[in-house]
């Protein structure tokens, strides 16, 4: 069981490993609506960072939100928000989509993505209520 859509490289490697793979979709990725708080957080630059855990996240993120551009998030900009991602496979899916990339968990899992959050910035600051 595997998401809808899902890169074929895990089927593949179990195939040529002699293994009879049946792929099952267990769940696709949806969108959010546009008028969603966190969408509308991007668009006005309220955040410092957007976390990515997968490609589909950068591709159903940058339908709802808008552009690199239009967010101030693409390749080779500057400016004092961050875009960080879970692994290498959604760092080149965010990059191939224009954005800039900043962070890459060396760990690709959401502890580790925290993780090298931390590292990056120093420090957590307290969730405000």
């Amino acid at each position: 069981p595997r998401v809808e859509g899902a890169p074929p490289d895990v089927v593949d490697a179990l195939s040529s490993n002699g293994w009879s793979v049946r792929e099952v979709a267990a769940y696709r990725n949806l969108p959010a609506d546009r008028d969603t708080p966190g969408a509308s957080a991007v668009a006005t630059r309220r955040v410092d960072v957007v976390t990515f855990t997968s490609a589909s996240t950068v591709r159903n993120f940058l339908q709802v939100a808008g552009t690199p551009q239009e967010l101030g998030l693409e390749t080779g900009g500057g400016g004092n928000r961050a875009v960080a991602c879970i692994g290498p496979v959604t760092a080149t899916a965010a990059t191939e989509a224009g954005l800039r990339v900043d962070v890459v968990a060396e760990e690709h899992s959401v502890p580790g993505l925290v993780r090298a959050l931390v590292e990056r910035f120093g420090h957590v600051a307290p969730l405000e209520p």
